[in-house]
């Protein structure tokens, strides 16, 4: 659909059996369990909840609620695709992982290009 993560959201959610979706990109190597964790124990109150690191939201690493599909998919057909607008609907939580779980700077670091693959393999050394 060339639509980008925010119809990549709205599929999961529509094919989901479950309220509490974990989504996370696939070129994230460095989150660990504890952020994961407090990421899913914050959604329990919320229809969303995402990682937020030096001001930036860090939306393809959160807990969808499966009760927002249908107000996603209108907000989509809407026209609307920027992942900040659309959570900015819902009931949402951001997690600030350097203040609450004191996390590094490499837990979001997106891999997409040979010189992210070496700014991670210094920071696992």
């Amino acid at each position: 659909m060339g639509k980008g993560p925010a119809v990549g959201i709205l599929s999961a959610l529509e094919h989901s059996t479950v309220n509490q979706n974990f989504v996370i990109s696939c070129d994230t190597p460095f989150l660990d369990s504890t952020l994961i964790l407090r990421i899913f124990n914050l959604a329990k109150d919320h229809e969303i909840c995402i990682g937020e690191m030096g001001g930036y939201w860090e939306p393809m690493v959160g807990v969808y609620s499966k009760s927002i599909s249908e107000k996603w998919k209108q907000s989509i057909a809407d026209g609307e695709f920027k992942l900040q607008k659309l959570i900015k609907k819902f009931d949402y939580k951001l997690l600030n992982v350097e203040k609450d779980l004191h996390a590094k700077e490499f837990s979001f670091l997106n891999v997409n290009s040979p010189d992210d693959l070496l700014k991670a393999e210094k920071w696992i050394k």
